[in-house]
């Protein structure tokens, strides 16, 4: 696991038992972007937490503080012979658009690719308009699903 991922104004956080108030309420308020449509109770996210989180060592989610702000999130998670970033969620209006949550993703690709040179996937419901965000970022469509798309880093 990653203790901490730093830049110059830039880092990522490993999520601790302080921050999973705030990704709850942030997923919650965005639901409509992820696989998971209920809302999460705190009771669920604790037990998440530390039922199932902490007890996984290739499963880390990231806060991605920004000059000292908490702009959002992203994680990874070893699945199926292949890093699968998930999570990704930028929070913070004053800073959407701005490239920050892009030069975040690439400090975990490059980091994921360090560990391990292999494929880099996500999924993205077909109803997330920020697939065109994964295009930019280089990844590229490999397949359509029932409700998603997988997409594969291309470098």
């Amino acid at each position: 696991m990653i203790s901490k991922i730093k830049d110059i104004d830039l880092e990522l956080l490993p999520i601790s038992m302080a921050d999973i108030e705030k990704l709850r309420l942030w997923k919650n308020s965005n639901k409509e972007y992820f696989f998971l449509k209920n809302d999460i109770t705190r009771k669920e996210q604790i037990n998440w937490y530390r039922n199932t989180y902490i007890k996984e060592t290739n499963n880390q989610i990231f806060i991605v503080k920004y000059q000292n702000i908490k702009i959002g999130t992203l994680g990874y998670r070893f699945n199926n012979n292949c890093w699968d970033i998930y999570n990704v969620m930028n929070i913070n209006d004053e800073f959407k658009g701005k490239g920050i949550m892009s030069i975040a993703l690439n400090k975990l690709i490059h980091y994921l690719k360090e560990q391990k040179n292999i494929t880099i996937v996500a999924k993205v419901l077909i109803t997330n308009n920020n697939i065109n965000w994964y295009l930019k970022n280089n990844f590229k469509i490999t397949s359509k699903n029932k409700g998603y798309y997988q997409v594969t880093y291309k470098k």
